[in-house]
């Protein structure tokens, strides 16, 4: 049983109001909606092996996942209240939502030990929530005879958050990156889908930790950063003089984090420009260590890479206190010692601003097609993703990801998005 109620009242027609109000509006909606999983997790599978013992066939458990017969559908609860106001005989407009959700029962596919004969099992659990504001401004600054300007502008804020998973489980892997180190996990408390990896260790005032010129780290993960943007900007400006239209859609994104493994693998193979400090320090003091006869384990590097930081000095009492790190290291075990253990000198601001579409269109006279079955020619003319305006990260698409599932905040080789152009006539009779 999934109910669901709406309603809305136009509350400009209850009264009698100023030639500048044109039109207001309240709506407001509730419904209940399922989610369902896979067929066939009810009970167990049985199939068939592809051979025989004497003649007769085999058969076995197909599924992988402990059968639970009392799953239950996700359940979602919605609710969502808005407001449409126009003045000015419609030039300008101001549409507002706010909408909340809740999303019980999640069924959720944990793994098992496989000593039990499977290694997954189904179970509902998990509450999510999700609220949110939704708002778009209109406007119409300039019309005249000829002439009309038309803009629109898109605003778009979630606050989204998992309040509780299970009663043994309090972290559910989305997303794995093992050979980097990182996860995107549902965690208690936290928005659905954070970045998840070892931290740098730091003194109280933020300073990185270093031992024998390499970074330490926390021997436990935390949340390093979250994939969902804090807010969404569009902005639409549509321009048309006599025949001719252009439309201009500019895209903005701003507040989530990527963990860029392309970034990592840059840096770890030297590829990236920032990996030039120190080689040549670190190269010198190789030759001289080589030209002296001296182990490497008995050679006190005169070059090569400082990490930013401090290190740690322990005096005659006991006492341990922090000094600027001077250790050289050699640049390239430096790098790899953050792939080994951290992702977070990857993980980086993944807002942008982008240049998202650019239309025009041009509308025959139909004084041309007087005396033709033709009621009216339009030629069209589109591109796409043209540019990139702002990105706070170099060498990326920001819009690139690690794969089409929940693996959003990871990017890893990714092909940049398509710049796109088309063409277009439409001919109406």
């Amino acid at each position: 049983f999934y109910p669901s109620v709406s309603g809305s009242l136009i509350f400009s027609n209850l009264f009698e109001h100023k030639e500048w109000f044109t039109f207001g509006k309240l709506r407001a909606s509730w419904a209940k909606v399922g989610g369902d999983t896979s067929p066939y997790q009810l009970q167990l599978e049985y199939g068939l092996k592809p051979y025989t013992n004497k003649g007769t066939s085999l058969g076995y458990i197909t599924s992988g996942s402990v059968p639970n017969a009392n799953l239950k559908p996700t359940s979602t609860y919605s609710f969502e209240v808005g407001m449409d106001v126009r003045f000015l005989d419609n030039r300008l407009g101001l549409d507002f939502t706010y909408y909340q959700q809740i999303t019980k029962d999640q069924i959720l596919s944990l793994p098992v030990s496989q000593s039990t004969g499977y290694s997954r099992a189904m179970i509902n659990a998990g509450e999510i929530s999700n609220k949110g504001i939704e708002a778009s401004l209109s406007l119409v600054p300039v019309k005249t005879k000829n002439f009309t300007w038309d803009a629109n502008i898109n605003f778009a804020k979630n606050y989204n958050e998992v309040v509780k998973l299970h009663e043994d489980v309090k972290d559910f892997e989305l997303a794995a990156a093992r050979w980097a180190n990182a996860f995107i996990y549902a965690s208690e408390g936290q928005p659905y889908g954070v970045i998840v990896g070892k931290k740098l260790n730091r003194t109280e005032a933020g300073e990185v930790i270093y031992e024998n010129g390499l970074p330490t780290f926390d021997d436990k993960v935390s949340v390093l950063g979250n994939g969902n943007y804090d807010f969404t900007l569009g902005f639409r400006n549509a321009f048309s003089y006599k025949n001719l239209s252009m439309s201009v859609l500019v895209d903005m994104k701003f507040g989530a984090d990527v963990y860029s493994m392309s970034k990592m693998q840059s840096h770890v193979n030297g590829t990236s420009k920032d990996t030039l400090e120190g080689r040549e320090g670190w190269y010198a003091s190789e030759q001289a260590r080589l030209s002296a006869n001296v182990d490497a384990k008995d050679w006190t590097p005169t070059g090569g890479y400082v990490g930013k930081g401090v290190k740690a000095v322990t005096d005659a009492d006991g006492n341990v206190s922090y000094v600027p790190n001077d250790v050289y290291v050699d640049p390239a075990k430096y790098w790899q010692a953050l792939q080994n253990s951290s992702p977070e000198p990857f993980i980086c601001d993944n807002s942008f601003v982008k240049l998202r579409e650019v239309s025009l269109s041009y509308s025959c006279p139909k004084k041309w097609f007087v005396h033709t079955p033709i009621e009216s020619v339009t030629l069209s003319a589109y591109g796409r993703n043209l540019l990139l305006i702002y990105s706070n990260v170099d060498n990326l698409d920001p819009e690139s990801s690690y794969n089409n599932g929940n693996g959003q905040g990871f990017e890893y080789g990714s092909l940049p998005s398509r710049r796109t152009f088309g063409f277009g006539i439409n001919v109406k009779f």
